[in-house]
């Protein structure tokens, strides 16, 4: 018998693969089982997968023993040894860039929120102007710069306490919306 990286058939004389090829696979597929099992349930029903495979994730999530939850996450391992795992790390990948991209957009929003709230009054009329500058989109569907201007003050004084309280208005808030609102309506 031949020792290295695949094993030679004698009665068919094809190459397949060792054991130790095997165990990587199925390694890598439990990899990919376990991405699946992070993913909330509305992420996984955007991705084509076996009733089998989707019965066994809801299984998981309402197992709360250990060694129960550990046993379930072997058994779908194994049921993703029999699917095409490149389609479904493709949906994953596709999920996990556009979940990406939204934790960015909301990290900028938030940025862009806590200078307007940080900076003094005198300094805003240059944020604004930076901020709709930075936006390469067309700005006439979005908050004007005057309503935009007035919100960051009004959440400013809000912010440091000499705004109104007892308003229903949430000015912090608002000013955030105001933002992702501009931000979202990019090209």
């Amino acid at each position: 018998m031949k020792r290295g990286r695949f094993n030679q058939d004698d009665a068919q004389g094809e190459v397949k693969p060792s054991r130790s090829a095997k165990k990587r696979d199925a390694l890598a597929l439990q990899k990919l089982g376990e991405k699946l099992i992070h993913l909330s349930a509305a992420a996984r029903k955007q991705i084509d997968l076996p009733e089998e495979i989707i019965q066994a994730l809801e299984l998981l999530d309402k197992i709360t023993d250990h060694e129960g939850r550990r046993r379930q996450k072997q058994y779908i391992g194994r049921l993703m040894r029999d699917v095409d795992s490149e389609p479904i790390q493709r949906e994953i990948d596709k999920i996990r860039h556009i979940h990406s991209k939204e934790i960015n957009a909301f990290q900028e929003a938030e940025e862009w929120r806590r200078k307007f709230l940080e900076s003094e009054e005198n300094e805003i009329e240059h944020i604004l102007e930076e901020f709709y500058s930075a936006q390469s989109n067309d700005l006439s569907a979005n908050p004007s710069m005057e309503e935009l201007r007035e919100t960051a003050i009004r959440a400013r004084k809000q912010m440091r306490g000499s705004g109104n309280k007892t308003g229903s208005i949430n000015y912090p808030r608002k000013l955030f919306r105001m933002i992702s609102q501009i931000m979202n309506n990019q090209g």
